[in-house]
């Protein structure tokens, strides 16, 4: 049997990718498919593994270590652990403000530089729209954000 191609495979890989990281559950899944995946295929590794997933190697080795560390091989333990925080006190007109910034190029946005840093997008949201974010929280929300650009 021919072996079947994928049009767009980057784009499709992307976008799973990107549904894989939308929510707990479906991070668990992944998790749990890529533990399947080292069990079930012949001789992978973790940076196999990682690539496969487009995480690092070393969260593949974490994953595998704490079922190693459960003595019945408890898989709940691959699941996320709320970790407690102040909730954000941005209102939802700013949140899209920076989701959009983030979502064209700096020089898209008139901006000199190529690529976003914290020190870039406070700046840039200072300037244009007036919202006063320290460097490390533009940093916490590319991250947060960084997914929706894919």
């Amino acid at each position: 049997m021919k072996r079947l191609e994928i049009k767009n495979s980057g784009i499709v890989r992307q976008k799973i990718l990107k549904h894989l990281n939308s929510d707990e559950q479906a991070k668990y899944f992944m998790r749990l498919h890529a533990i399947l995946t080292l069990i079930e295929q012949e001789k992978p590794n973790c940076s196999e593994i990682a690539n496969l997933y487009g995480i690092a190697p070393p969260t593949v080795a974490r994953w595998v270590n704490r079922i190693n560390a459960s003595t019945d091989g408890d898989i709940s333990v691959l699941m996320d652990i709320p970790n407690p925080g102040r909730n954000a006190r941005m209102e939802e007109k700013q949140l899209a403000v920076i989701s959009k910034t983030l979502a064209r190029s700096p020089a898209k946005a008139g901006m000199k530089e190529d690529k976003w840093t914290g020190r870039l997008l406070s700046d840039y949201l200072k300037q244009k729209y007036n919202i006063a974010l320290k460097v490390r929280m533009c940093q916490r929300w590319m991250r947060r954000f960084e997914g929706d650009t894919m």
